[in-house]
């Protein structure tokens, strides 16, 4: 299980704030399921996520560039399935991703 500091979450919710317009709080729920799934894909979308250490704005561009939107949108799936999210949460998050993906490549 991936160890949650205080500081990673609220790092975290800002970037999703930022970077995906999602409330802190669901950005922390997400973070929450993230780190306590027994998923290992879920794990290192954790690990992934911790390590980042750019500005608010540019988290959407690395995001992407670092983890594929169908890897995203298939862990938020997984997590829905370990019932660490909600359907609402897990369907808000993927509308974001899909939103900021746009006309982007499905990969």
């Amino acid at each position: 299980m991936t160890t949650l500091t205080a500081g990673q979450g609220r790092h975290f919710a800002l970037l999703c704030r930022y970077g995906l317009g999602l409330p802190a709080p669901l950005a922390m729920a997400w973070w929450a399921a993230l780190s306590a799934s027994d998923d290992r894909e879920c794990r290192w979308l954790a690990r992934k996520f911790g390590t980042y250490r750019g500005s608010d704005s540019a988290f959407c561009k690395w995001i992407f560039w670092a983890i594929p939107p169908k890897r995203l949108v298939e862990a938020l799936e997984t997590l829905h399935k370990e019932g660490r999210l909600g359907r609402r949460e897990a369907t808000t998050i993927q509308d974001a991703i899909l939103h900021l993906m746009g006309q982007g490549d499905w990969k």
